[in-house]
């Protein structure tokens, strides 16, 4: 049964703050076995759950000393891993030292090379300031050259008209001779058909006196005589046209060489034209 405490009316009433033992009875029987059962059970129940909380830490220990050797196994070898990079570090570096001192080498050479290059193009630079003048001197000697050639350039520009005025002449002198020559051709094309002709005769001849050997003899040395005649004469007209030939070629070339004046080439066509007439 519950029990009321007025503070307002009754303050000086005692209450206790503690907790109150049940069963809270004015007589209370104890059996000491019943309690020495009770007292083991709950001790086998803490011993029990000691045991389970145990069991509990030892997995939880096992569990974490498996991570442990996981992650130390996994560092070894993440360690032998760095060692062996760490060896191929070491090897490259030792082949880079070695390179470095090659290199180291090959500059000291380059620094040597260099120092004697500067002293070099020292001496290449004192002679090029003492050629320099030279090349002045040249160049001021190229100016006047210079000048004396555009001189004769302008005396070559004033011959020009005239050259152009012989080589008309010769064109025109070239036409005359090659009209001489077109002709030689036509009488050379006579005399062949003349031979032909007299060919053609000697073979009626020889047919119509089979049995005058002497007379035929004679007619054959008579047209020997006059195929050499003609031979003669058409070398000859062939010797003659060469010379033509050439004196032109002469002609020309001399003209090229500004040897002869135009008043000389009419004489020499003239004289020319002569020689061929007669």
């Amino acid at each position: 049964m519950g029990l009321f405490i007025n503070k307002k009316q009754h303050p000086d009433v005692f209450k206790n703050k503690g907790a109150l033992i049940e069963p809270n009875q004015v007589e209370y029987c104890i059996n000491a076995f019943t309690e020495f059962v009770k007292e083991q059970k709950a001790s086998n129940k803490s011993i029990h759950k000691s045991i389970e909380g145990i069991n509990t830490t030892q997995d939880k220990y096992h569990i974490q000393q498996k991570r442990q050797w996981r992650e130390i196994e996994h560092q070894m070898y993440e360690l032998r891993v760095l060692h062996k990079e760490h060896e191929k570090i070491e090897k490259q570096i030792v082949t880079w030292l070695k390179k470095l001192e090659n290199k180291q080498a090959n500059l000291e050479d380059l620094i040597i090379n260099d120092q004697r290059d500067k002293v070099e193009l020292k001496l290449h630079v004192q002679n090029l300031a003492s050629s320099q003048v030279e090349v002045l001197k040249e160049l001021n000697a190229l100016v006047d050259a210079k000048e004396e050639i555009q001189q004769k350039l302008d005396s070559l520009a004033s011959l020009k008209d005239d050259v152009i005025g012989q080589f008309e002449t010769v064109n025109v002198v070239s036409e005359k001779i090659l009209h001489k020559m077109d002709e030689q051709t036509e009488l050379q094309q006579q005399i062949a058909d003349k031979i032909t002709t007299i060919e053609e005769t000697q073979q009626e001849v020889i047919h119509r006196v089979d049995g005058q050997e002497g007379i035929i003899d004679k007619i054959v040395h008579q047209i020997d005589h006059v195929r050499f005649v003609l031979f003669e004469r058409t070398n000859y007209l062939e010797e003659k046209m060469e010379k033509v030939y050439d004196q032109v070629v002469n002609y020309i070339q001399k003209i090229k060489n500004n040897i002869i004046q135009p008043s000389t080439i009419e004489v020499s066509s003239n004289e020319n034209e002569k020689r061929e007439e007669a």
